[in-house]
């Protein structure tokens, strides 16, 4: 899997955490099953996920400072994976 679909995954999981506020650790599992996902990935999204969920205050402040207005959930998650990816990891 590439770095891309990653990414992708670690939204997925973002979104279903916020929806049931299930484990962490159990997301990451149930992407890293559904997209076959190497060693290295699952850590890459084990490390985005975690990264992501101790963070949002610091994100989101982060994202309020360069958009204005609300956003939708999907958006704001990708945009949380992407800062943290960049700013954070």
């Amino acid at each position: 899997m590439t770095g891309k679909n990653v990414r992708r995954a670690a939204v997925s999981a973002l979104r279903a955490w916020s929806k049931g506020h299930l484990y962490a650790e159990s997301l990451v599992e149930r992407q890293a099953r559904r997209n076959h996902l190497s060693d290295s990935d699952r850590a890459l999204l084990n490390s985005i996920l975690l990264s992501v969920l101790r963070n949002r205050t610091l994100l989101d402040h982060w994202i309020g400072m360069l958009r204005k207005g609300k956003l939708d959930h999907e958006t704001r998650d990708i945009l949380r994976v992407g800062i943290c990816q960049l700013l954070l990891l």
